[in-house]
């Protein structure tokens, strides 16, 4: 029996937008009594589970199959949503829920204790849910079998019907066993629903520059083959992989999903946005590189050491201890720097330890404290009730003391656990391996002495394990970075933005997620994703005090008639007057012009209207969309290019040898002692967005080959400056 929950307001819940409604039943009822949020924020997990799991194949259906994209945030809790859209998918009659967990051991041990924690698997008095971890070939196909005839016999009730929930670890081997035993079994007709946590990592084809398949995202394939009515689901907080991949490939998502956080989470924008004094650069002298190896432990490390044993020393003293402070350091992707880090810590612990027990009235103890005094100083910036600086430095030495040190990673073979539940204090060294899902309780000091390296943002977000749900503690957390790293990370959050805001506007729409023209923000120095799972070329750019112009308005003859209507249509509903300028201007230097329209109207009726094979066009239009989020009421410049109240002179402009205007601009009067006309590129207020519209005939060798084209320039001033990426998949897949 379901018991109805006390507080949550399931009726406030929006309907489903996919193309089912999934109906609440009491497992997820029970899920949502069970977890430690607020009612907001169990109202929001349901109404996005609900939105997802609407998106997928509905349970009525005999077959079918669906690729979806759900995006958060970097610690944001994907985990919850997704063991929401399980129960819910059990709910609405889904019989298999399989769940592709992280790429190591730790990874799928933090995923599996999660579900095991929300699910209640260890301690529910009833048995919904039929569990496996990494099932063999031969050892679980009776039982599988039964639990599935069960869903199909109308004289078991529903409540002992049990739903299939199979963790596996995102490893070939263990696919392929999952595959093979699926494979043995009659899923005609079995509403499946597969949640690949980290969707963006090891599951795409890495070899398809070369023609071939890897091996992980083959054995995807095969375990999708097997299921008739799958429903696929790419959990990710870094979505730019599975969106620039072919739209052709099985992986490529059909629709997109956005995920908010809670209200206690803590992002980048509010780290590199919303300065609240935590963030600290590394000097370059302390960045850790194969050409800069510091003898001794780096100053800014020390530094960064101290103020987080003085938390410890709080939390020991407000808190009792109670849950956790970790410091986490990332020198390297190398195990080699770990190493060092490692021993560096360890004596530094050692040493003030050591310090700390000497008399209070020694020298070496007064400097020590005076170093503390200064880590304290540094905290009182951002946490105004902190207990008094004698009491701390009473708690001070077993703080330091009782802090566990670990290096994590694999180079002895296996990536060691953290043993959270025995210590309260830890300092984490390591890499890679506490990137990517990787949780790191109680987090409040991270030190990242390392550069961006090969520049993937999706890969640079991912070490952000200091974002999470944190604001309770965020007055004592700091950030260490160094320069070009935190100026990535603070670019980094108007690519995220801009990246969801895209994919909500597109949603609106009602299309396929393949018709999306991939557009967003980019940082210039930063590329999206690795390039070896990405086989289309997409284009990054960024304009910035210059004309942009379209080179080859002609080329397509059905853009080049749409741009004539939309065009004409624009200037039917405005107001143009003459523009000023020297009397003895001739009839081609003169224009009809209006200077007080507003740019979110331009923006609207016309440039987002126009069609140009012009890649860069797209990223243009996403720059002033931009620019306009912030600056809605702003104005700009229309010119009708060498016109007349009655008249619009035609210009003509020659084509060279790669089908592109030579030269679109008029140029200065020639010869003259008097500038008569200062040139196309010299008209307007140039700190405001001007926009040129220009009627040509093109020519080839004196001989018109394309007659009445629509041709702009778009000047852009500084103020929109901004770094895109672009890749229009239609223009490969025809």
């Amino acid at each position: 029996m379901s018991t109805e929950p006390n507080n949550i307001q399931f009726d406030t819940v929006n309907e489903s937008v996919g193309t089912w409604i999934p109906q609440l039943g009491s497992e997820t009822e029970q899920l949502l009594e069970h977890i430690q949020v607020d009612e907001a924020s169990k109202t929001q997990l349901l109404c996005e589970a609900k939105r997802v799991l609407s998106r997928c194949v509905p349970p009525t259906k005999t077959s079918g199959s669906e690729t979806g994209l759900v995006i958060g945030y970097v610690q944001s809790g994907k985990t919850m949503s997704f063991t929401t859209v399980a129960t819910l998918a059990r709910d609405n009659g889904y019989r298999i829920v399989i769940v592709i967990t992280g790429t190591s051991i730790p990874l799928t041990d933090q995923s599996i204790n999660r579900l095991r924690s929300d699910l209640r698997l260890n301690d529910r008095p009833d048995r919904k849910w039929w569990f496996r971890r990494n099932p063999q070939v031969g050892g679980s196909l009776r039982d599988i079998e039964g639990r599935l005839e069960d869903w199909n016999d109308d004289s078991v009730p529903v409540d002992l019907r049990q739903t299939v929930l199979i963790a596996v670890m995102k490893h070939h081997r263990h696919l392929e066993n999952l595959s093979t035993l699926l494979a043995r079994l009659s899923l005609e007709n079995v509403p499946c629903l597969i949640i690949d946590d980290e969707g963006d990592q090891a599951s795409l084809n890495t070899q398809i520059e070369q023609g071939n398949e890897s091996t992980t995202y083959r054995r995807i394939l095969e375990l999708r083959a097997t299921l008739g009515h799958r429903s696929y689901l790419q959990y990710t907080a870094t979505p730019q992989a599975p969106l620039l991949i072919n739209i052709i490939d099985i992986l490529s998502p059909s629709f997109a999903e956005i995920l908010e956080p809670g209200s206690d989470y803590i992002g980048g924008e509010d780290f590199f946005s919303n300065q609240r004094g935590i963030l600290r650069i590394i000097p370059s002298k302390d960045v850790f590189t194969h050409r800069n190896v510091p003898e001794e432990p780096p100053t800014s490390l020390l530094e960064a050491l101290r103020i987080f044993f003085v938390g410890v020393a709080v939390g020991a003293i407000l808190d009792h201890e109670y849950g956790h402070r970790t410091m986490l350091i990332h020198p390297s992707y190398r195990t080699m720097p770990h190493s060092v880090f490692t021993r560096w810590v360890n004596k530094i612990k050692d040493f003030y330890v050591e310090i700390l027990g000497l008399d209070s009235d020694d020298p070496d103890r007064t400097d020590l404290i005076g170093e503390f005094r200064a880590a304290y100083n540094d905290l009182m910036r951002t946490a105004k009730h902190l207990p008094d600086f004698d009491k701390i430095v009473s708690y001070l030495k077993r703080s330091v003391k009782n802090t566990v040190v670990q290096e994590i990673n694999a180079s002895r073979g296996k990536t060691p656990a953290v043993d959270w539940q025995n210590s309260y204090a830890h300092v984490l060294i390591g890499g890679q391996a506490m990137d990517r899902g990787y949780t790191v309780e109680g987090l409040t000091v991270t030190y990242m002495p390392r550069g961006v390296g090969a520049g993937n943002a999706d890969t640079i977000q991912q070490r952000a394990r200091f974002f999470g749900y944190k604001k309770s503690y965020l007055s004592y957390c700091r950030i260490y970075l160094e320069q070009q790293l935190l100026t990535s990370y603070s670019q980094y959050v108007d690519h995220e933005k801009s990246l969801r805001s895209e994919l909500v506007e597109f949603q609106k729409t009602g299309k396929s997620l393949n018709e999306w023209r991939r557009q967003f923000l980019m940082p210039a120095r930063l590329r999206p994703t690795r390039s070896n799972v990405v086989d289309i070329d997409y284009v990054q750019g960024g304009i910035a005090n210059q004309w942009f112009i379209p080179l080859s308005p002609h080329i397509d003859k059905d853009a080049a008639a749409h741009n004539r209507m939309i065009v004409k249509e624009f200037f039917e509903a405005l107001h143009l007057s003459p523009d000023s300028g020297h009397g003895e201007r001739t009839e081609i230097q003169r224009h009809m012009q209006n200077e007080t329209i507003e740019l979110s109207y331009v923006y609207n009726h016309l440039l987002t209207r126009l069609k140009f094979s012009d890649q860069s066009f797209a990223g243009v239009l996403l720059q002033v969309r931009n620019y306009l989020n912030q600056n809605w009421d702003v104005t700009c410049t229309v010119f009708k290019m060498s016109s007349s109240r009655r008249v619009w002179h035609t210009r003509e402009r020659g084509l060279n040898a790669n089908d592109k205007i030579s030269n679109l601009m008029q140029g200065r009067n020639p010869n003259q002692a008097r500038r008569v006309y200062p040139g196309d590129r010299g008209i307007g207020d140039k700190n405001r967005v001007i926009v040129q519209i220009h009627k040509l005939n093109l020519t080839r060798d004196n001989t018109v080959v394309s007659e009445d084209v629509i041709g702009i320039a778009i000047w852009i001033p500084s103020e929109l400056s901004a770094s895109w990426l672009v890749q229009d998949q239609s223009l490969h897949n025809v």
